[in-house]
């Protein structure tokens, strides 16, 4: 017993102390879903070294998510930043190659500021992930779009499985 003890002790320990992993939120929201998207989108960030919106430290952060492309976009000190980042990994044949192509675009000024707008103006951020939504479908294939946003200590992820394939 004592063994077992002192093993899951040291399994603890030492997945805190090698950990990556950045929350520096304190409340998630209660429409988030951070079950498969939230690790696959992590371990995106990780594979092509993308921004991580939970981590980001400007007062709004927000981030919309489409394979292959991360939409950012913050706010600091009453400054914006926006950019488009397109990433991909290269396929030799049937085989994953170790090759990743990764650019980013900064937006200007009056984009970001329109698409502040949009997003204040369109409540998104108050549409819950798809699970929480009556009579959303899943699949198999089709597009995942994720949402993210981070506002102090208060962080949102949401997913969305193929919005054009639902009835409503």
């Amino acid at each position: 017993m004592r063994t077992f003890v002192l093993l899951s002790c040291f399994l603890v320990c030492t997945t805190y102390a090698c950990a990556q992993d950045c929350r520096n939120w304190t409340t998630l929201s209660s429409d988030s879903d951070t079950a498969f998207w939230y690790n696959l989108k992590k371990t995106y960030s990780r594979t092509y070294t993308l921004k991580s919106t939970e981590c980001d430290t400007s007062e709004i952060a927000f981030s919309f998510w489409s394979y292959g492309n991360l939409f950012s976009i913050s706010k600091t000190n009453n400054t914006l930043y926006g950019e488009v980042t397109k990433y991909v990994k290269e396929l030799n044949g049937k085989e994953n190659s170790n090759r990743i192509f990764k650019k980013s675009y900064p937006l200007s000024d009056e984009k970001i500021v329109s698409i502040f707008n949009l997003i204040n103006s369109s409540k998104i951020i108050a549409i819950p992930s798809d699970k929480y939504i009556k009579d959303w479908k899943q699949g198999f294939d089709g597009i995942e779009y994720v949402l993210e946003f981070k506002q102090k200590s208060y962080y949102s992820f949401k997913t969305f499985w193929t919005p054009r394939s639902q009835e409503n």
